[in-house]
């Protein structure tokens, strides 16, 4: 039996099981004993003070997945990175529940925006099966994670697997909680799904951002045409779910008017365009006695234009337009109408009648007048088909990635959700179309926003173009994207000279080895002295920088520049004058000469490397150097 999320409480799931009987009886007598067992249920209810709640098998442990710590760090690749000394943008490859971890500190309350397209549970696409009670490798064994070799297999949920809403709602749960810890109290989450597990998502969203912070379900025309395949109705939509970290403080950006609505703005009076719209209102809560305050007389002299809150001499009187009857009503109070009466109002006579018109202004607090997002998005730009031809033209093989989101998608998503300053994170960021939104709304607007993607190590399927195409992992497809659409974005908007790299990171294990060993393993005192060092012998001194990054929580996007002092080669990681930033030397030995050189750079922090030092004293006399040099750098050894 599918073990499904369930909105009943645990006398509700009780009192339901027992009318599950399996002794034939009459009709009679079993609504004899329904009403028997609804009765004492009810009973038992008001005793056990019976609530609303969501749940399902695993929901415990999967919320406590969300505090356990994370024993991993982030690898730098320059190799396979774009301009990674300078760029802001993060492309981090590996599990995202880890990456959320890691960026837990560095990124708390830094994220404007997150944008996501998590597996639509299918029975088709991939879902983390987090087992919570096994070690990894016991849960690898028994699941099949693991092939032969020990490489991992990422497994599908399959409608089979009799946990499948449950599973995939596991997987949900503790992203969610992360992720919204990283937004800033503005920031804003829009999440895409399908009709498999919308209702179940917008219950989970509900418990993890709060329902008062829902902000609305868009409904996405991307298949104008409609799946014809479809047995009832052929499907020509998807939702985004939309959720502010806290709603009191959440701005959702409008779009720029289209040309058909520009042109309404037709009058102008030196003070900008507009277009008259009535000042009676219209639709909902339109009579008088819905607002008995906004019923009232405005006074208005045709010859000179005027209008007054008074009788006036050659002063006409005008009350709002009878409704089916009743009276209806203004949409200004009397204090807003004295405010605004002698530059935002003119009147004209229709019929018999005169009437109030408002001048909508094409100008707000000195910015075009913007168009407010609607729950419906349709139009043919959206249509995933445009996101294939999008892939298709960077790299000009066809299907190389199946239905990705289009760039425009993307981009209107972004600018209704962020500001051109934000930091934008994706952490299932498939083919990397965030990226490239990212990049070409900053050409268009000017903008500055950086990306932080995520994307699991999922293997190419066998026998797919990408995997003919020389691609292994769905990563590899993505990095090659956002290079090829930097140097296409750079070629064609040569003025631009904004950040089309990204820096990669790939989630590995510590830096720090594994020093508990046995004493019968310890041959001679050269082993004990290797065993002193306690950093694994593959890791370089990049590596470690970057593990300290996010040991003290900063950005992990910062410039990075490389020197040499007295021939010793160290970093400087966001350095930009006294007291800012890193430094970080990793040389087996340093003179003193070398850190004084140090010192005099005044760097916020300072990282050296536990072995450089061979005794207490050596320690002694570096912190003793900081303190008469920079008395305000905190010294670290690692």
């Amino acid at each position: 039996m599918d073990n499904q999320p369930s909105l009943r409480g645990a006398e509700g799931d009780e009192a339901i099981q027992k009318l599950n009987i399996d002794t034939p009886v009459c009709h009679s007598e079993l609504v004899s004993e329904s009403i028997a067992e609804l009765k004492d249920y009810v009973e038992r209810a008001e005793d056990a003070k019976e609530h609303y709640d969501f749940t399902w098998r695993g929901k415990a442990a999967a919320i406590a997945e969300a505090a356990m710590p994370v024993n991993k760090i982030l690898r730098p690749d320059p190799e396979n990175s774009i301009d990674f000394n300078n760029t802001e943008n993060l492309y981090i490859e590996g599990d995202n529940l880890d990456a959320l971890k890691l960026l837990q500190e560095s990124y708390l309350g830094a994220v404007k925006m997150i944008y996501i397209d998590p597996p639509y549970n299918t029975g088709k696409d991939f879902v983390y099966h987090d087992n919570f009670h096994q070690t990894a490798e016991e849960y690898d064994e028994e699941t099949g994670r693991i092939d032969a070799e020990g490489n991992k297999n990422f497994k599908k949920n399959d409608k089979t697997n009799g946990r499948f809403h449950s599973d995939w709602l596991s997987m949900m749960l503790p992203r969610l909680k992360l992720a919204r810890n990283l937004l800033m109290d503005d920031g804003v989450i829009f999440i895409s799904i399908d009709d498999n597990e919308q209702a179940n998502l917008k219950l989970l969203c509900d418990e993890v951002f709060g329902e008062e912070n829902f902000l609305a379900t868009i409904s996405v025309v991307n298949n104008l045409k409609g799946r014809s395949d479809d047995e009832f109705y052929a499907t020509a939509s998807e939702y985004m779910l939309c959720y502010a970290r806290k709603i009191d403080q959440a701005v959702i950006n409008g779009f720029e008017l289209p040309e058909n609505m520009q042109e309404e703005y037709k009058f102008n009076d030196g003070i900008s365009r507009y277009k008259e719209v009535s000042l009676q209102k219209t639709g909902k809560s339109n009579r008088r006695i819905d607002r008995p305050n906004m019923y009232y007389e405005i006074y208005y002299n045709p010859e000179t234009k005027e209008f007054f809150d008074k009788p006036e001499s050659g002063a006409l009187a005008i009350l709002p337009t009878p409704i089916n009857g009743v009276d209806g009503r203004w949409r200004w109070g009397k204090d807003t109408f004295r405010k605004n009466k002698d530059t935002e109002l003119v009147a004209r006579q229709v019929g018999e009648n005169w009437r109030v018109y408002v001048k909508m202004r094409d100008v707000v607090n000195g910015e075009q007048r913007k168009l407010k997002p609607k729950t419906v998005w349709i139009d043919p730009k959206y249509d995933t088909g445009n996101g294939g031809r999008e892939v298709k033209n960077l790299f000009g093989i066809a299907n190389l990635f199946e239905n990705p989101k289009s760039v425009d998608f993307l981009k209107d998503a972004i600018t209704a959700g962020s500001d051109k300053d934000a930091i934008i994170c994706d952490f299932f960021s498939g083919s990397g179309t965030t990226a490239h939104a990212v990049m070409k709304l900053n050409t268009e607007d000017g903008g500055n926003r950086k990306f932080i993607l995520v994307q699991l190590p999922e293997e190419t399927p066998e026998n797919s173009e990408a995997k003919k195409a020389g691609y292994a992992t769905i990563p590899e497809i993505a990095r090659e994207r956002i290079k090829r659409a930097g140097e296409k974005i750079t070629t064609e908007n040569p003025d631009w000279h904004g950040d089309a790299g990204f820096r990669r990171l790939v989630i590995d294990s510590t830096n720090i080895k594994d020093n508990i060993f046995e004493p019968a393993t310890t041959e001679n005192q050269a082993s004990l002295l290797d065993k002193v060092e306690n950093t694994k012998p593959d890791r370089t001194d990049l590596d470690l920088l970057f593990g300290v990054l996010t040991a003290v929580a900063l950005p992990l996007g910062k410039k990075l520049e490389t020197a040499s002092a007295n021939d010793t080669p160290y970093y400087l990681y966001d350095h930009d004058g006294e007291l800012t930033g890193v430094l970080a030397c990793f040389a087996p030995t340093l003179s003193r000469e070398t850190i004084e050189e140090f010192a005099r750079l005044k760097p916020n922090l300072a990282v050296f490397r536990e072995s450089t030092f061979p005794d207490s004293a050596s320690k002694i006399n570096l912190t003793q150097i900081f303190k008469n040099l920079s008395p305000d750098t905190k010294v670290r050894v690692i």
